[in-house]
């Protein structure tokens, strides 16, 4: 940036640099005028009082001596204007001036830099001019230090006027302010809207505020706005290698992606459409920081890191390391972004975030599945046991309890389980019809079996239609399939069936029989997790989903062609 920019900073240098030099000789003079009229004996009592109002306004202004501007010019003269030499020859003639940007220099790191865009040409020359007049300053002529932002000891309120439109107190914590000496109101990087209409106020206006809120908006890159997301990241556990890898990761981020971070905190700008539209407000906020955080981290650091969204409520808001890694599976494994070819923000992923928010994967990846033509079945597996083995982490003593969490978790295993059992057949009846009937017939047949797992006798006798000997499936042990092939082994081991695991050639499958799905079916309704007839409608439900992400086909089909 600075190599691109370098061509301007002389001329910007020289032009900027010059103007500042002459207002300022201009100022010097007009000020020599004023104070040879002041000396005059005659002059009256109303004239005076006017020259020395003339004469204040100048001295607020005034920052450089007359000797200052003459050596400058001719120092800016004999340099050609270039900013380099200009500092270089000036630090030769009075190097004690510089003691104390030197000393400040230490301090001043390549994030400060990075934060004023201090490389580009118009800046570059305002940092300089801001250095020298700093320099020009008396000690007196600094401003006190402010108040602690907290302290210990008691603020006692004091009495004020009615009313918000006045200087009597700081419209950001409250404090009381001295009228007289009340200087700062808000600007942009202080308050998101700093134009306020207040209640006492004829109009709009920009508020006062106390030094110490204008210190903290400028010390702080932490700007709660509309637009922003602040993150907080702590380790999830207390290791010194998971602490270290946080700090790597926050410089990472901030490097690569052009973000702020200051200590634990990282500020993610909103990603906008085309026309400006910012994702953040039409997602919603937390939706849009969960889907940015997924896409943004990797699995491991999610299962690695705390995540909390810092917004204007009071408490933070804890993003679940649960849900950002099965929305980085719904982002990677059917092809999402947070915005559709940089016109359209993807409101169909809010609404599967929404749904894994409230602990429904299923739901969230049918009404996904249902929207695309791509998916990732290897990774959407991979995601699916990784959700599973986080909700234990959550959990830990508590898988077997009555919370409402620990019910979702084992309605999430036995979904997986039923699955896995009721898939084979379902891809047995396809494997028997592809070569006998059109491709629309047979997937209707497919959609029709799928529509009977809510009963178990119904889904035996169309599974079983119009075969004579017992029907018998293979559960298939691949990459895509593997969470659901456990799950369905554990399921039988429990039903007293655990010789069902067979190998061949290479090649492992689970040897099922329809009495499998009625025995399953059987256990659970014994179960006290589904003994009412919602949550077996709830289970049953789930599993129906479930059985159509693995043949998205079908409902993709459906949608196309106006099947219901």
């Amino acid at each position: 940036m600075q190599a691109k920019e370098a061509a301007k900073y002389q001329e910007l240098f020289s032009k900027s640099f010059q103007k500042m030099l002459e207002e300022q000789k201009n100022l010097n003079q007009d000020l020599k005028s004023i104070e040879s009229q002041l000396r005059q004996d005659n002059l009256a009592k109303k004239d005076r009082n006017k020259l020395v109002k003339q004469k204040e306004k100048i001295i607020e202004k005034l920052i450089f001596s007359e000797d200052f501007v003459n050596q400058k010019q001719l120092l800016l003269e004999e340099s050609g204007g270039d900013p380099f030499i200009f500092i270089k020859e000036d630090l030769k003639k009075s190097p004690e001036t510089f003691l104390q940007i030197k000393a400040i220099a230490k301090g001043f790191t390549k994030t400060a830099t990075d934060q004023i865009n201090g490389t580009r040409g118009d800046i570059f020359a305002k940092c300089l001019i801001e250095m020298y007049r700093l320099l020009e300053l008396k000690e007196d002529q600094f401003d006190q230090l402010p108040a602690p932002v907290l302290t210990e000891e008691i603020v006692t309120p004091r009495s004020r006027s009615p009313g918000d439109d006045h200087k009597e107190f700081c419209y950001s914590c409250g404090i009381d302010l001295d009228p007289k000496t009340a200087k700062w109101q808000v600007l942009r990087f202080m308050f998101e809207r700093p134009s306020q209409r207040r209640q006492s106020a004829l109009g709009e206006g920009r508020p006062h505020i106390c030094d110490s809120c204008a210190l903290l908006a400028f010390a702080s890159p932490l700007k709660v706005t509309d637009e922003s997301i602040i993150l907080k990241l702590e380790a999830a556990d207390n290791q010194v290698s998971t602490q270290l890898k946080l700090k790597d990761y926050l410089r990472m981020l901030t490097c690569k992606e052009m973000n702020l971070n200051a200590g634990k905190y990282i500020v993610l700008t909103s990603d906008k459409t085309s026309k400006g539209d910012a994702a953040s407000s039409k997602l919603g906020q937390v939706q849009y920081a969960i889907a940015k955080v997924a896409s943004l981290f990797s699995v491991e650091v999610l299962q690695d890191f705390k995540f909390s969204l810092i917004t204007q409520a009071s408490e933070p808001i804890i993003l679940s390391n649960r849900h950002l890694i099965f929305v980085k599976g719904i982002i990677a494994g059917y092809g999402q972004s947070i915005i559709e070819s940089g016109k359209e923000i993807n409101l169909k992923l809010g609404d599967a975030i929404r749904h894994i928010q409230k602990n429904m994967p299923y739901l969230a990846e049918y009404s996904t599945t249902k929207n695309v033509t791509y998916s990732d079945c290897f990774e959407l597996e991979k995601v699916r046991q990784l959700y599973w083995q986080t909700i234990q982490h959550d959990l830990g003593n508590n898988m077997t309890s009555n919370k409402r969490l620990a019910k979702r978790a084992r309605l999430y295993k036995d979904v997986a389980a039923l699955t896995g059992l009721t898939a084979a057949f379902v891809g047995s009846m396809e494997s028997s019809l592809k070569s006998k009937e059109k491709e629309e017939d047979y997937r209707r047949e497919m959609s029709k079996l799928i529509e009977k797992v809510d009963d178990p006798n119904f889904f035996g006798y169309y599974a079983t239609l119009g075969v004579e000997t017992i029907v018998q499936a293979r559960l298939w042990k691949n990459p895509d399939n593997y969470f659901i092939y456990q799950q369905t082994q554990e399921l039988l081991q429990t039903l007293g069936q655990s010789e069902r695991e067979q190998e061949k050639e290479g090649k492992t499958w689970l040897q099922l029989y329809i009495d499998d799905v009625t025995n399953a079916y059987a256990h659970f309704a014994d179960s006290d997790d589904y003994s009412q007839e919602k949550d077996w409608k709830e289970l049953t439900y789930q599993l129906k989903l479930s059985l159509y992400t693995r043949f998205p086909e079908l409902v993709r089909k459906s949608k196309n062609s106006g099947d219901n």
